[in-house]
């Protein structure tokens, strides 16, 4: 029997949704992590979005009349040959300074919210495995963005992609990367060796290395942390209590990279876009109230929930009016 129809399309009882409706399994107790998870997700996106509005995405540039006849019906790659040869390397510099900013945040972005789904669902595997390029990938090149723009921007203009293969960058230089934008976000509670051992510790149980490392492969030898154990497949054969642990683990770390992973892009948008100072208080104070609720979460430290506790009840003694009508 065809499965195709006259030919050329296939019949429609073959066809299922391309989103199924899956069930939601997330323990309520992760509800508060995983709304502020997602909270910090919607704000790189509207980083996105409001360099596309803005259209800092692109730099202007003078022509001279002959110049314009030259440049009439180029783009892409042709366009880019053309300030080649017409020494604009500065133009070239700079669009591919903004140009991988946004391409770098949006690949994340898909695999963050896809991450974040599948973690609701239940599918911790799928959830794990989403988070690895994201933050060890995209969040490393945005680091080397904000750390040293000109190394970075001098070999991914090269003539090869050598020196730019982020798995072959030696230890040293990665963590003098992202120490430089550790500096430069300075974020209370966040240090380049805390960074490097939740991102690239092949030998913590508990690191996100050995965890998506376990979530990519059924069986893994290569460092006792990660190494299945005999009788066993990765993640495959979890317990109750095994997910339980993976879901504590998830949602005790993702908002944390996520907060970070949005201050470093922010930092590395910030040269060559100027903030609102009004809207950009109000965005920072709401993040910050986010993560304070995160941190005084059920499952939090004893000694964190204590300090957030008594952070959110001085604020709760303010008392904020609008300028305009001066109502509390």
């Amino acid at each position: 029997m065809s499965i195709f129809h006259g030919g050329s399309r296939m019949n429609s009882w073959m066809l299922r949704e391309v989103k199924p409706v899956d069930s939601r399994r997330l323990p309520n107790e992760h509800d508060l992590a995983h709304a502020v998870s997602f909270f910090l997700h919607d704000e790189l996106s509207g980083l996105l979005l409001e360099l596309e509005r803005s259209d800092s995405l692109s730099v202007p540039f003078e022509l001279t009349e002959g110049e314009g006849e030259e440049l009439d019906g180029l783009s892409g790659e042709q366009l880019w040959e053309w300030l080649v040869r017409s020494d604009r390397a500065d133009i070239v510099v700079d669009l591919t300074y903004r140009q991988l900013t946004a391409a770098v945040v949006a690949d994340a972005c898909h695999f963050l919210c896809e991450s974040l789904l599948a973690s609701g669902k239940g599918k911790l595997t799928v959830a794990y495995a989403l988070l690895r390029k994201p933050f060890k990938e995209n969040l490393l090149l945005l680091e080397w963005l904000c750390a040293s723009p000109g190394d970075l921007l001098q070999r991914f203009n090269g003539a090869s992609i050598d020196p730019y293969v982020l798995n072959r960058l030696p230890k040293e230089k990665r963590l003098e990367v992202i120490q430089a934008a550790v500096t430069a976000v300075d974020l209370p509670g966040i240090d380049a060796e805390m960074l490097w051992l939740i991102r690239y510790d092949k030998r913590s149980p508990n690191s996100l290395e050995t965890l998506w490392t376990q979530a990519t492969h059924l069986v893994t030898s290569v460092h006792p942390a990660s190494a299945t154990e005999p009788g066993n497949l990765n993640f495959v054969f979890s317990q109750r209590t095994a997910i339980e642990s993976q879901w504590s683990h998830y949602y005790s770390i993702v908002p944390v990279i996520l907060r970070y992973f949005l201050a470093v892009a922010e930092e590395v948008a910030a040269s060559f876009v100027v903030w609102d100072d009004e809207q950009r208080s109000i965005q920072l104070f709401r993040r910050d109230l986010a993560l304070l609720r995160f941190a005084a979460r059920p499952g939090a430290s004893e000694e964190l929930q204590t300090d957030c506790a008594a952070i959110l009840a001085d604020l709760a003694a303010f008392d904020f009016g609008c300028e305009r009508c001066h109502d509390a």
